[in-house]
């Protein structure tokens, strides 16, 4: 018996399984942390949206807010309150403790600070929070394709050499154990050889090597989630909380895949690897869901 069928047994007897949920035929090399029945005959609903996403993600508790602050409340001056956020995370199943347990970790992260305002709390991020929720930012949401104008190579004489590719944000992809590929002008770094130019010939090796087969079916399966909550998001009415937590599962796993993506050219991306579909949905169910202003969720107490 596969681990996909037990965990599927296990999830029936246990009284797990969502039967609202919508059919989705996922691809292999995943292994799913929560299980649920996609049903193509029920129509769909918030919970099913959010348990589509479910299928495909084990969520962390801590990186969700991250997410969820960068997408609504990055500017200044702009918060959260305790309230919003644990409404919000309850709507995708996160339990308050788990909440409050990673809203700890990034205030001892110096990600987010707090305030209270009678018997209300309010979080916003801090200088170093909202410098990297900008940064990561002008990647999440710029839905153009990928096309460098300058290329570098990087030649270390060791591979225990730490350099720019330890951020797997930055998207560096390796020719071999001292070797690295990355887009645009090269960082600053003097502890290796660089190679700079405004032409590069990707060889089929190359484009094997930056692909794995566990990118590959997760790009996939988060294309055929996204598409589902495309069909569906015309026929529903969300309140700003269920919105909210939609526009946070999007992003999310937008952004989890998109910073493990290398950074070549689109036309260099197999046709297997569906980064740039889910590009487009993602900016589709997005521009549907419309932005959230943090005051149209902060409940007052």
């Amino acid at each position: 018996m596969s681990s996909l069928v037990l965990i599927r047994k296990l999830a029936r007897s246990s009284g797990l399984v969502k039967p609202f949920s919508p059919r989705l035929r996922l691809e292999p090399y995943v292994v799913l942390p929560h299980v649920a029945i996609m049903n193509p005959t029920m129509p769909p609903s918030f919970e099913t949206l959010i348990s589509a996403f479910s299928e495909i993600s084990n969520f962390r508790v801590w990186s969700l807010l991250v997410s969820l602050f960068g997408d609504i409340a990055r500017k200044d001056g702009q918060e959260l309150s305790s309230a919003a956020i644990g409404d919000i995370m309850a709507q995708i199943g996160i339990k308050p403790e788990a909440t409050r347990v990673a809203l700890h970790r990034l205030k001892k992260d110096d990600w987010i600070e707090t305030r209270k305002s009678g018997r209300s709390s309010f979080y916003f991020l801090t200088a170093k929070g909202r410098k990297h929720s900008r940064d990561a930012a002008l990647r999440i949401y710029d839905f153009g394709e990928c096309n460098p104008d300058a290329w570098h190579i990087i030649v270390v004489e060791t591979s225990k050499i730490s350099g720019p590719w330890d951020d797997k944000t930055a998207g560096y992809v390796p020719l071999n154990n001292t070797t690295w590929l990355g887009a645009g002008h090269a960082p600053a770094f003097e502890h290796g050889l660089i190679i700079q130019g405004s032409a590069v010939t990707i060889p089929k090796w190359v484009i094997k090597a930056a692909f794995s087969d566990e990118f590959i079916a997760a790009s996939i399966n988060l294309n055929k989630v996204l598409d589902y909550v495309a069909k569906s998001l015309p026929n529903l009415a969300l309140t700003p909380l269920q919105r909210a937590a939609l526009r946070l599962v999007i992003v999310h796993e937008w952004r989890r895949l998109l910073f493990r993506s290398p950074a070549l050219p689109q036309q260099a991306y197999p046709r297997s690897v569906r980064l740039g579909a889910c590009r487009l949905v993602t900016r589709d169910c997005l521009g549907v869901l419309g932005h959230i202003d943090p005051d149209e969720i902060n409940i007052p107490v």
